[in-house]
C-alpha cells in the first residue's frame, strides 16, 4: 500500500516506487497533497489491479486534496485549439480535438524518449510503467470485430485511429498523425486515455472515474496560474475511494451532454458504473430523422433500474422520447442487440473462448447494459440479465 509523501513520515509499498517519487516531484514543484490520501491498487492482494486513490482518514467537505502546479503538466497550451467555443460545426470542434490529441501525443513523445533526461522524469517514469493495449482501439482483431457488432452502427469505438490519425489511411487527411509505428499508437492512445484537454496532469490523473458517487472535482481550471487544485465535493470517510467524473469536470465543456457509456469504453476501456449515459445527437448524420435525444440509466444498487431524461432548461420539463422517429429508432436497436447476442452467444453471459477473457467480459458486460437501457427507453418492463 502506498501512502503519499509530505510532511508526515509514509510506508512505501517496494512495488509503488514509482508512485512515491512521482508524488514527491509534484511536491518538490511547489505542488501540494494531502496526507489523507494514499494511492494503491483497488484490490492489495492483486498486484495486476489497476491503481486507485483512497483516504487514509475522514476528510471534511471542500478539504483541498491536491494543488498541480502547471510546471509538472506535459502541455501544448501555446499551439492548443479550443474545442469547446462555437465552431461551425461538430465537425468543426471534433478537428479542434484531433488537433489537440496529435499535438499533446508528439510532445509525449518526445519526453519518452528523453526518458531520464526529461524535466518530467517522474511522470514519464510512471508512465511508461501502463500496460498498452488498454483501450479498444488496441484490443485483438477478434475482440474488436466483436464490439464493433455490438456498439451501434457508425460508432467509431474501436477504429477512430484508422479513421482520424493514421497516415495515409484517415478519412481526413488533415488530420493524420502518426504511422503504424507500436510506439507512436501506444503514445497517442495513452494521451486519449490520461489528458485533460491540452495536458497531462500527474496524480489528478490517478482518480477513477465515477459519475454517480463523484466525491473529489476540480476548483480551478488546468488553464489557472496556480495550477490544478481538486478538493472534496462531500465529506469523504476513512477507506473510501476518492473519486472524480470524466464528462462533468471544470473544463469538460459539454461532455456530459455529448458523451456516454460507449463513449467512455472508447476513451478509457471500461464500463462505467451507474448511472450509464446513452447519447443520441441528431445532427452528426448517423441518425436520420431522429434528434438529439439523451437519458440515463440509474440503479439503486439493487436489481431496480429507472430512466431519467435529460432536462431541458429552455422548456423546464425532462425531454422524453418526443416522436415516432425516436422511438422507432430505439426499438430497432433494441432488435439489433437482441440479434447480435443471439448470433454471438451474449447473452447466456457464459465464455465460450472465441475472443480473449478480459475483452469478452468487458464485451458482455457493455452488452447488457446497453439491451438493458434499450429496454427501458422503449418500456419494456422486462430486466435484462447483468453479468457479473
Amino acid at each position: 500500500m502506498v501512502l503519499f509523501a509530505s510532511a508526515v513520515t509514509h510506508s512505501i509499498d517496494d512495488s509503488s516506487t514509482l508512485v512515491s517519487e512521482l508524488v514527491n516531484w509534484v511536491q518538490s514543484e511547489e505542488g501540494f497533497v494531502n496526507d489523507k490520501i494514499q494511492i494503491r491498487r483497488v484490490d492489495p492482494a492483486d498486484p495486476n489491479s489497476y491503481f486507485g486513490v483512497f483516504a487514509n482518514a475522514d476528510i471534511d467537505a471542500h478539504e483541498v486534496l491536491m494543488e498541480i502546479p502547471q510546471s509538472c503538466y506535459i502541455e501544448i497550451f501555446d499551439v492548443a485549439k479550443d474545442e469547446y467555443v462555437v465552431q461551425d460545426s461538430a465537425e468543426d470542434s471534433m478537428a479542434a480535438y484531433h488537433s489537440n490529441i496529435c499535438n499533446l501525443s508528439h510532445r509525449l513523445m518526445e519526453e519518452m524518449e528523453l526518458g531520464n533526461g526529461s524535466e518530467y522524469a517522474p511522470y514519464i517514469a510512471y508512465l511508461k510503467a501502463q500496460k498498452p493495449g488498454q483501450l479498444p482501439v488496441s484490443w485483438s482483431q477478434s475482440g474488436k470485430d466483436l464490439l464493433r457488432q455490438v456498439l451501434r452502427p457508425g460508432h467509431d469505438g474501436v477504429d477512430w485511429i484508422d479513421m482520424y490519425f493514421l497516415q495515409n489511411n484517415s478519412t481526413n487527411q488533415k488530420d493524420a498523425c502518426i504511422t503504424n509505428d507500436p510506439f507512436e499508437i501506444n503514445m497517442l492512445e495513452l494521451t486519449v486515455q490520461r489528458s485533460y484537454d491540452a495536458a497531462l496532469i500527474p496524480i489528478w490523473d490517478m482518480l477513477n472515474h465515477h459519475n454517480g458517487h463523484y466525491n473529489a472535482e476540480q476548483i480551478t481550471s488546468i488553464y489557472d496560474e496556480v495550477g490544478t487544485i481538486v478538493h472534496a465535493s462531500k465529506a469523504i470517510f476513512s477507506g473510501e475511494e476518492i473519486l472524480a467524473s470524466y464528462d462533468k469536470c471544470f473544463d469538460c465543456g459539454d461532455d456530459a451532454m455529448e458523451q456516454g457509456t460507449p463513449e467512455i469504453l472508447k476513451n478509457f476501456g471500461f464500463v462505467e458504473g451507474y448511472p450509464h449515459r446513452w447519447v443520441f445527437n441528431g445532427d452528426d448524420g448517423k441518425f436520420d430523422g431522429l434528434e438529439d435525444l439523451w437519458f440515463e440509466v440509474h440503479s439503486d444498487g439493487t436489481d431496480e433500474r429507472w430512466i431519467e431524461w435529460w432536462f431541458n432548461e429552455t422548456t423546464g420539463v425532462y425531454d422524453g422520447i418526443q416522436n415516432n422517429a425516436q422511438m422507432l429508432y430505439l426499438q430497432r436497436e433494441l432488435q439489433r442487440l437482441d440479434e447480435v447476442g443471439r448470433k454471438f452467444n451474449l447473452t447466456s453471459c457464459s465464455y465460450e473462448g472465441y475472443v480473449p477473457f478480459k475483452e469478452w467480459q468487458m464485451i458482455s458486460e457493455y452488452y447488457h447494459a446497453a439491451k438493458d437501457a434499450m429496454m427501458l427507453a422503449t418500456g419494456n418492463v422486462s430486466m435484462v440479465k447483468i453479468c457479473s
